[in-house]
């Protein structure tokens, strides 16, 4: 039987009053057991330790607050006590030493915050289920078919499929389908655009969701005639209904249509949904998901499903590859479809996984790096204390009491530094949320994890205690004799940790080498993307989005006239340069799993189906995006009113089609896709590649431009140009949309360039994580290689003061100072370079237009190292040049 966390239940047990433990544990001990039933052992002991938590802070107050005059001797006590009084002491000698302590807690802060964030971003995107109850079973089904590379195409399941798959009732125990879509919502004082879903009432299910008013939606409700109902969102029901519990019932209207309001989905619901597969826009309403009489649902919905307890993904899979076999044959033409099972939290994009693995591993070294530099600095502070422990020693101080207040100082500076790190974690935890945005939303997701925080708070800690021993040790070797005399106890005239000192010095410049190799090319990866060109004049092109969907607009070309009478309301206002619509706009523009035919020429036979680019444009579309044609014209307005079968083709797609060059504009050609051939289409015009779906896109990708009439669009963007304010766009278009139509929304704005700089946030989300690491893993290093140096020069301040009262010069000083700095970073370098070419093939899938060796990147990271290097030494050369020979041969 599970039982609940043993360190929880304990410290809540001591924190509990007697007279109402017992009622108070059995009344956990039971919600315990309840959601281990529902969700799970894992899910519920989660939960019993958040609730312990939680309970903690305030019952502590309570009872000190209650017991003030015990708790008040207590500490009386402990502070007259022998460790209270080398604690006292400890914090007056630190407060005496601010830039020691003020270094030792930051680098707690960077190193162990850092660690606990990063491993808390891996922990929620990677390692954790998905935050609900049977989250570790949710998984997506696709469908796939092998394109000509090999890879999957993989794109939601025909509807046969998911009915096959609803009747086996031995993999899945709740199977539900989702599609997202921008709806008009219309209360009574105005109609805005929102983000909506159309869900099926198993979604729901799956995360056990409970309505914050009123109910969900039931098992009748998307099947056709059973009524039109809505579930709002808590920040819709917030802000639009004022949180009005009487909002259930209420009818608005959706896409033109009445809906009954059932109720209201708490906002810690859909952040769930929204972390694990509910897409990255935040829904605000909620629509059923029709369903069809046969099995599945219209559309093509993304699918999800909860394993049954005890099925694995991988027996799931065998099962469902075994029902293909008899649903092919259902799927006309389509016999090479397969079904595919992917875990939920797999869902997350492979490259992000391994960019947070890198992530992981970089901060990993600036833990040790700060490890080893929190080891340092207590060396120094040993070495820099020594004069007063000999003293001391001398006039007969004990030395199990030196002792207790260097381990009170170390516990101190430890104590300081962790939660100083908890802050940092928690900072950088929002840092990187605001640094993905909304291209990332699974990153708002993370939270902070408590065993990553312990284990780097152990670290940490037994770092500190470790080098704490150091001086600890040494104190057994020193005499009263020997302090008096002031004579060194080693024969070799070094200092004790010399070695240690050094090594560590070595150790830490290394480790940022590699810090800085990584994050230099990860930047310059970035560079590059950044600087690619789109292929069209993104600068200063605004998008505003469009949906005519149940607005009355049925008829193909009542949808096309209206888009077009925007336009030309558009056209010749002050500062607008150009405006175009068109169905789509890169880098959001539709893809299509399919191959091409050219008239007159059979396809090779091994020939297989790809993803091609296509979008829906209207004449007006190739002057608002800049473009200059190649060869041939736009589509004309005659042939758009005549639905004329035409098509133009990207200049990549052209030279794949006829390679001799021996055709293009007036050819024909046969687009064959998923809902079989279409028509023969005549080629009227060819242009320039563009990046269709991101910066990085496939340069030979083909792209397929089709005149709005082939298929009218009920949603499409409005392109203006030359308008410098996104607002006062979205303001003209508004205009001219109510000047047509005083009860349609416009849709989101945005500008063309920032949606493309979107599409490498994941890149620029690692870069810019990685260079904060490795500016904070180089700061560290010059910090090592200053403290060494220093050091060195005041062990040998008077070797230096004698050398210069024999005659030797300070340039002889400045480069035996120099020599040692340099051989460190050099030394140091050659270790970090050859770690870094060991993990070279690890971050080739990381980059884009550089090779993981490359040399401009190599270059400028080690001139930043060596730079920063030098910069240290030259500040400890310069107060070695400052010794004066008579000072230091007075204090000797």
């Amino acid at each position: 039987m599970a039982s609940p966390p043993r360190i929880a239940r304990l410290l809540l047990k001591l924190a509990v009053e007697d007279r109402f433990s017992g009622e108070v544990m059995a009344s956990l001990d039971q919600e315990f057991e309840e959601l281990v039933a529902t969700g799970g052992e894992r899910w519920a002991r989660r939960w019993y330790r958040r609730q312990v938590l939680h309970s903690l802070g305030p019952l502590v107050r309570w009872r000190l607050t209650r017991r003030s005059a015990s708790w008040r001797k207590a500490v009386m006590s402990v502070m007259r006590s022998t460790p209270g009084l080398d604690g006292r002491y400890a914090m007056r000698n630190l407060f005496g030493a601010p830039s020691f302590t003020l270094v030792v807690v930051l680098t707690f802060a960077f190193g162990i915050g850092a660690n606990t964030a990063v491993f808390s971003l891996v922990h929620s995107l990677i390692l954790e289920p998905l935050p609900f109850p049977g989250g570790d079973r949710v998984v997506q089904l696709w469908r796939y078919e092998p394109n000509t590379q090999g890879a999957r195409s993989v794109v939601p399941p025909a509807r046969p499929m998911v009915a096959a798959w609803q009747e086996a009732g031995d993999i899945f125990d709740e199977i539900g389908g989702y599609t997202e879509e921008e709806l008009h919502l219309s209360t009574a004082e105005d109609v805005e655009m929102v983000m909506g879903a159309r869900i099926s009432p198993g979604i729901l299910s799956m995360v056990s969701a409970r309505p914050l008013v009123g109910r969900l939606f039931g098992l009748l409700e998307g099947i056709p005639g059973y009524g039109n109902t809505v579930i709002l969102s808590e920040e819709t029901w917030v802000g639009r209904f004022g949180s009005d519990p009487g909002v259930v019932g209420r009818t608005v209207l959706v896409d033109g249509a009445a809906h009954t309001i059932v109720g209201v989905l708490p906002g810690s619901v859909r952040a769930q949904l929204e972390a694990g597969f509910f897409g990255r826009r935040p829904k605000e309403v909620l629509l059923p998901l029709p369903s069809d009489p046969v099995g599945g649902w219209s559309g093509r919905p993304y699918i999800v499903a909860r394993l049954r307890p005890g099925v694995t993904a991988a027996a799931a899979q065998s099962r469902l590859d075994e029902i293909q076999t008899r649903v092919a044959p259902l799927i006309e033409g389509h016999s090479v479809w397969f079904p595919l099972v992917r875990s939920a939290r797999d869902a997350t994009s492979p490259t992000l996984r391994r960019g947070l693995w890198v992530v992981l591993g970089a901060v990993t070294l600036v833990l040790l790096v700060a490890c080893a530099n929190i080891a340092m600095l207590l060396l120094v502070r040993r070495v820099g204390r020594e004069a007063e422990m000999r003293v001391r020693l001398a006039l007969g101080a004990g030395r199990t009491r030196l002792a207790g207040e260097m381990l009170a100082e170390s516990l101190l500076v430890g104590c300081a530094g962790v939660l100083m790190a908890i802050l940092a974690a928690r900072w950088m935890l929002t840092g990187a949320a605001w640094i993905a945005g909304t291209a990332l939303p699974e990153i708002r997701s993370a939270r902070l994890n408590p065993e990553a925080l312990g284990f780097a708070v152990a670290l940490g800690l037994v770092t500190v205690l470790a080098f704490s021993l150091i001086p600890i040790l040494h104190l057994g070797r020193l005499t009263p004799a020997g302090a008096a005399s002031r004579e060194w106890p080693r024969p070799d005239g070094h200092p004790v940790g010399w070695r240690a000192h050094r090594s560590l010095v070595v150790a830490q410049v290394a480790l940022a080498t590699v810090l800085v190799l990584v994050a230099g090319l990860l930047s310059r990866s970035l560079g590059k993307l950044l600087a690619v060109d789109p292929g069209f004049q993104t600068a200063g092109l605004a998008a505003v989005g469009l949906d005519l969907s149940g607005a009355g607009y049925e008829g193909g070309v009542e949808r096309i006239a209206f888009f077009e009478e925007v336009v030309r309301g558009l056209e010749g206002r002050p500062g607008i340069e150009a405006v175009g619509w068109a169905r789509f706009v890169p880098p959001r523009v539709a893809g299509a799993i399919g191959s091409v035919h050219v008239e007159g020429l059979l396809p090779a036979e091994d020939t297989q189906p790809e993803p091609h680019a296509g979008n829906w444009v209207a004449p007006s579309y190739f002057t608002a995006v800049g473009t200059r044609f190649v060869a041939g014209r736009p589509f004309t307005s005659a042939e758009i009113s005549d639905r004329a079968q035409v098509v133009i083709l990207n200049r990549t797609g052209a030279r794949r089609l006829w390679p001799d060059g021996r055709g293009g504009v007036g050819s024909r050609i046969q687009l064959v896709s998923d809902y079989g051939p279409a028509p023969w289409m005549t080629v009227v015009g060819i242009v320039p590649d563009v990046k269709a779906w991101w910066l990085g896109d496939d340069p030979n990708r083909m792209q397929v431009y089709l005149p709005v009439s082939d298929v009218p669009p009920r949603s499409g963007v409005i392109l203006v140009r030359g308008v410098e304010d996104l607002g006062e766009v979205k303001t003209l278009v508004q205009h001219e949309v109510r000047r047509l139509d005083s009860g349609l929304p416009v849709g989101e704005s945005y500008w063309v360039r920032d949606a493309f700089r979107q599409t490498v946030a994941r890149q620029r989300f690692q870069a810019l994580l990685l260079s904060s690491f490795g500016v904070i893993g180089l700061l560290l290093a010059v910090l090592g290689v200053y403290g060494v140096l220093s050091l060195s020069v005041t062990r040998r301040s008077r070797e230096i003061g004698v050398r210069l009262a024999l005659g030797a010069t300070r340039g002889d000083v400045s480069r035996a100072v120099l020599v040692q700095g340099a051989r460190a970073v050099a030394v140091g370098t050659s270790i970090g370079l050859a770690l870094s070419y060991l993990a070279h093939g690890f971050l080739a899938d990381l980059l884009w237009g550089i090779e993981a060796l490359d040399p401009a990147s190599y270059l400028v990271s080690l001139a930043s190292i060596g730079l920063a290097g030098m910069a240290a030494t030259w500040v400890s050369t310069r107060r070695a040049m400052g010794i004066d020979p008579v000072d230091a041969l007075k204090r000797e």
